[in-house]
């Protein structure tokens, strides 16, 4: 399993002040709630007249990630996509370590659901086309969801939070070799083998020619489509 080697709280939000509205949703009706002059009122509200009193809330995103490729809301949680920049790390295993270069990532999260792919170009995205790569590490997936292990819970994915289980994912926690597979093109069988040539050669850069496809676009991603979208 993907272990983890320390814990991370989670974040809390914490407010004491007044709401200026409720909604309350119920099998058959909608109810609003709402303050005027000190009073409240309650009365029924239709889908659409829900969303005009919506509109006036204020919405901000406050400070995002360095390198975020997109924002958006997908099944009433939002979600954040980053690219993370190509990098030597020291990847953990239980069986010792491997400092190697890693290639360009693309790092998403909605809600405690976190995905993962590698990019086969080192110019910075900006079309959307660019075809994402299956990420060459064990414990994660095609589709780009990972094998958390007793790594989990994972806070939410909230700006900070994103970056965090970033952090948790490749420097704080234990790989195995479980999903090891497919990951490589001239070591199928194991990514693993091709951590331990990169290490061996002490090379800068990771082949990007290396990285088997996931069969999915960036602009797929941007979209949402992983947590709620078409397939």
């Amino acid at each position: 399993m993907h272990t983890r080697l320390r814990p991370s709280a989670p974040d809390v939000v914490i407010t004491d002040g007044e709401p200026l509205a409720q909604i309350t949703i119920y099998d058959e009706l909608t109810l609003l709630t709402r303050r005027h002059r000190g009073r409240w009122t309650q009365y029924p509200i239709t889908p659409d007249a829900l969303g005009d009193a919506l509109s006036g809330v204020p919405q901000a995103s406050g400070l995002l990630p360095p390198h975020t490729l997109g924002t958006g809301r997908m099944c009433g949680q939002p979600f954040t996509v980053v690219y993370v920049p190509p990098a030597v790390r020291t990847l953990r295993m239980e069986v010792g370590s491997y400092t190697i270069p890693v290639p360009p990532l693309v790092w998403a999260g909605c809600g405690t659901d976190y995905r993962i792919w590698a990019l086969a170009t080192r110019d910075y995205p900006t079309r959307g086309d660019e075809p994402l790569m299956v990420a060459p590490f064990p414990n994660c997936y095609k589709r780009g969801d990972v094998c958390w292990g007793s790594a989990d819970p994972r806070p939410p994915a909230t700006p900070s939070g994103l970056l965090r289980v970033l952090t948790l994912f490749l420097e704080e926690s234990y790989f195995n070799l479980h999903l090891a597979n497919g990951k490589s093109v001239q070591f199928p069988n194991s990514v693993v083998a091709r951590w331990q040539q990169l290490a061996e050669s002490h090379a800068d850069t990771y082949p990007l020619d290396d990285l088997m496809p996931a069969e999915c676009q960036l602009a797929w991603l941007l979209a949402g489509n992983p947590w709620g979208g078409a397939r």
